[in-house]
């Protein structure tokens, strides 16, 4: 059962269930998330139910926050954004990801200042970090928008099992 958490003039900003298990499997096969985000390879809805449980739902039951899904004011969904904590960070990791038919109009910034204030409101976050690679300058964009500074470079961790190195990512910083 999703919660709704805020709205803005064309946004809703609900709590994920496993109800968007499709949703989720679409938004992972977009070339943008696998070109920035990674490719997670799901083949089946029942691997990204296993992905919404494991990963956001725990992390709503763990810390309190997490990701949201976002939605026209019209039910359509178009993206996701929200916090994380990730043991490489200092602070909450804030993040996004939207359908490519909804970049560059303007939908993520009016969802993400929604997600930003109930994050401030809610969880008192004094803080946030962001990651981005240097080249998704769209993503750089919002997230400057949105009145993060970047810091420099971090280093992201391989995920266990992973062989790959470290990736070095542009650090952002957000401090109200």
């Amino acid at each position: 059962m999703t919660a709704t958490l805020a709205t803005t003039e064309r946004t809703v900003v609900d709590t994920l269930s496993i109800d968007d298990a499709p949703f989720i499997l679409a938004l992972t096969q977009t070339k943008g998330w696998i070109r920035y985000i990674g490719d997670n390879a799901f083949t089946s809805i029942e691997e990204v139910e296993k992905y919404i449980n494991e990963g956001f739902l725990k992390t709503y039951l763990v810390h309190g926050f997490g990701y949201y899904l976002i939605r026209t004011t019209g039910g359509r969904p178009i993206g996701i954004a929200g916090f994380l904590k990730k043991h490489y960070l200092q602070n909450p990791d804030f993040g996004f990801a939207f359908m490519p038919e909804y970049h560059g109009r303007g939908y993520a910034t009016e969802a993400c200042r929604a997600v930003l204030k109930y994050g401030v409101e809610t969880f008192d976050f004094e803080k946030l970090d962001a990651v981005t690679l240097p080249i998704n300058k769209a993503s750089i964009a919002l997230l400057e928008n949105l009145g993060f500074v970047e810091q420099g470079v971090t280093s992201v961790p391989p995920k266990a099992g992973d062989s790959r190195q470290a990736e070095q990512v542009s650090l952002y910083r957000w401090t109200g």
